[in-house]
């Protein structure tokens, strides 16, 4: 279990410096976002699966792979698209629905877990994160042509 979380650091340390090399010759915040949440709804898929320890390696590092990718481009985007009388409640904003989900996520997933299985748990969460990524991805396709961008 602690090989696991050793994976995931040192991958978020490899793939934060490809990241930041790649936004020199080309910056997309939302495709960006859109992949990273599109590969933590991967992982847990893959979880669904996994039966031995090299499946929960490959989960882990797709997981890794989305959360370095989009979890640290969401204020980045935020930042971009708000003025500077605004950024600081919508930092703000991000940060307390962030700890929000780390309050309740493990409550949920444990009762959960309690009444049914891993295997419900991981698609419900699946699920939900498809279904975040979707209302993201439509809502961007709608407005992102009258943003102002703010730098």
């Amino acid at each position: 279990y602690s090989l696991l979380w050793t994976i995931n650091a040192g991958g978020i340390v490899i793939i934060q410096i490809i990241i930041n090399w790649l936004a020199r010759y080309h910056e997309n915040l939302i495709a960006q976002i859109i992949f990273g949440i599109a590969m933590v709804a991967v992982s847990f898929i893959t979880l669904i699966f996994a039966k031995k320890y090299a499946y929960f390696v490959f989960s882990m590092a797709v997981l890794t792979l989305g959360e370095a990718t989009a979890f640290p481009t969401i204020p980045a985007l935020v930042n971009t698209l708000t003025p500077v009388e605004a950024k600081g409640l919508y930092q703000g904003l991000i940060g307390s629905w962030s700890s929000a989900g780390r309050a309740i996520g493990p409550l949920f997933g444990g009762l959960v877990i309690e009444a049914t299985s891993f295997t419900a748990l991981f698609i419900i969460a699946a699920g939900t994160i498809l279904l975040v990524l979707f209302a993201i991805a439509i809502v961007w396709k709608l407005v992102h042509r009258e943003l102002e961008v703010y730098r």
